[in-house]
């Protein structure tokens, strides 16, 4: 099965096939319907970016209960012949602490890949993020939030179906107080919410929601992220992620150098023990349900995380930092065989990490060639177990980027940085689940 083909900022498509106990599926996160809402953040638009190998029809659609105005803005049914751009209306951000019918579906008839832009004009603006969408077949019941800042943390829940029942295990920092419905909450606190079908519900704080869990009767889309992570000029900037289920997560990863990330940020939902190896120094440490385990992190070192369970890993960017951004890490058991990517215009820096074995490095093919030694910005060599990976850190200015390789899976994360603002994403952060 191969997917190609892509003309649009951010678009992703993968090549490889996922074959699972529960039978097949899309590889990674191609598929045939999404579940999106859009967060309250300071763009004035958002945009769903779609990419298919297939020409296919794509159909937008918002809840019959959604204001009527607003409903026809974005209710489409669009040809996509490789890519699209659907402009969404500030509007349909959700508001907070408010349940409303403001999720959106997209269905196609072919498998496409789909992602969220929290600003649909990164080439003027600059204060955008982007997220990978997770299909709704790979959507299910339990998730735990990572968000980082401590003052504008935000996090929102999306139902596909009608009476979803919701459990919010609320972890809120510094013992600060949320209202809701004229009730207070407070750290440690659960708050039960029932959802029906495209309807959204947004939580906000000046404090850090990481260590949330969330569990639901049927399967949710759950969003997390901030509503201003500070830039190097002091302004705003958005970070945006979605989370994948907790039975979706993996145990080992390698985290990238040369990726401007300041913090590493653990989340477990279970009491775990790691293995951290910075260089020739490996450190084994407890990380402890719904707590937040952060690892400082430099601009030339690699990190790789070992854990005895599956953990949820990202990488942030912040405060003085140009290019702030949060990003998920993807685990080696999310890494595949090709991906094809574009690299968004107006961003002078961009940067592509992949994390491949050392014995298979050759093997890669990038824009049909192999990639020269010139083309290559950072390299470096880890160890996991007794398997050597290769790190490579690619410099691409911008445009239609593909990787592959033979046979052996890796993995792929893209960065792009500007003087004030950046974003960053992974290839995929599904692994198979396991029944």
């Amino acid at each position: 099965m191969i997917y190609t083909d892509i003309d649009v900022n951010y678009g992703i498509v993968l090549d490889d096939s996922s074959e699972t106990q529960c039978g097949r599926e899309h590889a990674g996160t191609l598929g045939s319907e999404f579940l999106i809402l859009i967060m309250r953040n300071i763009a004035p638009s958002s945009s769903i970016f779609i990419t298919t190998e297939n020409s296919t029809t794509v159909n937008i659609s918002t809840s019959e209960n959604l204001q009527s105005n607003l409903k026809s803005s974005i209710d489409q049914e669009t040809f996509v012949n490789s890519a699209a751009n659907i402009v969404l209306p500030q509007e349909i951000q959700c508001n907070f602490f408010r349940k409303e019918p403001k999720g959106i579906l997209v269905r196609s008839q072919e498998p496409i890949n789909v992602l969220v832009s929290d600003n649909n004009n990164p080439l003027i603006e600059f204060r955008v993020d982007t997220t990978t969408v997770i299909p709704v077949e790979k959507l299910d019941t339990s998730y735990i939030i990572s968000s980082f800042d401590p003052s504008t943390s935000h996090f929102a829940v999306a139902a596909s179906e009608d009476d979803t029942n919701i459990t919010i295990s609320l972890k809120i920092s510094n013992n600060v107080a949320i209202s809701i419905f004229g009730s207070t909450y407070r750290d440690m606190d659960t708050f039960v919410l029932s959802l029906d079908r495209l309807e959204t519900f947004q939580f906000r704080a000046g404090a850090d929601f990481s260590g949330t869990r969330i569990d639901s009767n049927k399967p949710v889309a759950v969003y997390s992220g901030t509503v201003c992570l500070t830039g190097g000029d002091g302004g705003c900037s958005p970070a945006l992620e979605q989370m994948p289920p907790i039975s979706r997560l993996d145990d080992i990863f390698i985290v990238p150098p040369k990726f401007n990330a300041k913090v590493i940020r653990l989340m477990s939902p279970e009491n775990a023990t790691v293995q951290i190896s910075k260089g020739n120094a490996t450190q084994s440490r407890e990380i402890y349900q719904s707590v937040p385990f952060d690892i400082p992190i430099v601009d030339d070192e690699c990190i790789v995380i070992e854990s005895e369970s599956s953990i949820l890993v990202t990488m942030v960017a912040f405060e003085l930092t140009p290019g702030p951004f949060i990003a998920t890490v993807p685990g080696i058991n999310q890494y595949l065989t090709r991906y094809k990517v574009f690299v968004a215009e107006g961003y002078p820096i961009s940067f592509v990490a992949i994390m491949i074995e050392t014995e298979a490095k050759n093997c890669l093919v990038l824009n049909n060639q192999p990639i020269m030694t010139n083309a290559i910005f950072h390299e470096k060599q880890v160890l996991v177990g007794c398997i050597s990976y290769t790190l490579m850190i690619v410099e691409f200015k911008d445009g239609e980027l593909i990787v592959e390789s033979e046979k052996t899976p890796f993995g792929l994360m893209v960065y792009g940085q500007n003087t004030f603002d950046g974003h960053g994403f992974a290839g995929n952060v599904i692994s198979s689940l396991l029944c």
